[in-house]
């Protein structure tokens, strides 16, 4: 890929990516996926208007339906409006629909549910998938079903796993930054595009935490880099693909290393506590006796997450080069 950085720029540019490691060399390249494709979102994605312990209620179409809930996963689905879209680095996560899900989980591996053993185990859900099979039989499927009686697959087959991961991190495929949320929800979520999402996840074994990848990935270092790279499109929307992600800088730590170490914990720490801080500012929107030093300790802890990026990264006067992340895209 081809782009221009400035002559005064290369070196700030050059000192990153000489103590950086790109994403997909630290997570793996298997833990950055984009998300599910039913080719049939219409259908299979479903927006609750009532849920019990059993049950999710739901209306298609002017009709009334009801599924079994062990049939579905959690969902986010892509905004309809603008500004609809809540997502936000030091905000959870928190899925808006539900997917129904007609596959099971054996050993890490998603095996679809044959028609008779899932009728036989959620005949609300075979029900109305049912009623929408001549829809369901449009779509191009992939790989072409062996049988007529797997009408109600997913359009393609990958990431069906992706509900099964108990930490993970959405990006939207089209952002402005600063949108890095965390689920801990196992939710599914729409494949990449222009209008879907990505999600990275750590191995087990990974010595990295997934708060650090976050803050980092939220950084202005990082953030800027994307905004040397990337394609940007209307209204200021910079496209951050599988493609863009893999081969994102992120700063690597030498575990070995005390001093390094140190600062991974710290900024770990730290990015919990702005979480943890936003979380107690949505419960008290509207009262301004709380807010206040709600929003004072958040300001002061993200000034403090600055500063330990500026002292990880350790890039002297040329720090002051890299503009804040409202500054990138009040340029555009």
């Amino acid at each position: 890929m081809w782009f221009l950085i400035p002559p005064y720029l290369k070196t700030i540019y050059n000192s990153i990516l000489n103590q950086s490691e790109t994403l997909e060399n630290i997570v793996g390249k298997k833990n950055i996926n984009n998300g599910i494709q039913t080719s049939a979102n219409d259908v299979f994605v479903i927006k609750a208007t009532k849920v019990d312990k059993n049950f999710i209620y739901f209306e298609k179409n002017g009709n009334d339906y009801k599924i079994e809930k062990s049939a579905t996963k959690p969902y986010y689905e892509t905004a309809r409006k603008k500004g609809e879209d809540k997502l936000n680095t030091y905000r959870t996560l928190k899925p808006n629909a539900f997917v129904i899900y007609p596959y099971q989980v054996t050993k890490g591996k998603a095996e679809f549910i044959v028609e008779k053993k899932f009728k036989k185990n959620y005949p609300f859900a075979y029900k109305y998938l049912e009623s929408n099979k001549s829809r369901l039989a449009e779509r191009d499927v992939k790989p072409i079903p062996k049988t007529k009686n797997e009408w109600y697959r997913y359009g393609r087959s990958q990431y069906l796993e992706l509900g099964e991961i108990k930490e993970k991190i959405i990006i939207g495929v089209m952002s402005s930054g600063e949108k890095y949320p965390i689920d801990f929800s196992k939710t599914l979520h729409t494949a990449g595009g222009t209008a879907g999402y990505c999600s990275i996840y750590l191995s087990p074994k990974n010595p990295y935490s997934i708060y650090y990848i976050q803050a980092i990935l939220n950084s202005r270092y990082v953030e800027w880099i994307i905004h040397l790279r990337g394609e940007v499109f209307r209204g200021g929307y910079i496209a951050r693909g599988t493609k863009v992600l893999n081969n994102l800088p992120l700063r690597k730590i030498d575990f070995t290393n005390a001093k390094d170490k140190a600062l991974h914990d710290k900024i770990v720490e730290i990015q919990k506590e702005l979480i943890k801080i936003q979380d107690e500012i949505d419960a008290n929107i509207g009262n301004k006796r709380a807010l206040t030093p709600l929003q004072s300790q958040f300001s002061r802890e993200k000034t403090a997450l600055e500063r330990l990026l500026a002292k990880l990264y350790d890039l002297g006067n040329d720090d002051s080069l890299i503009p804040s992340i409202k500054e990138l895209y009040e340029a555009n």
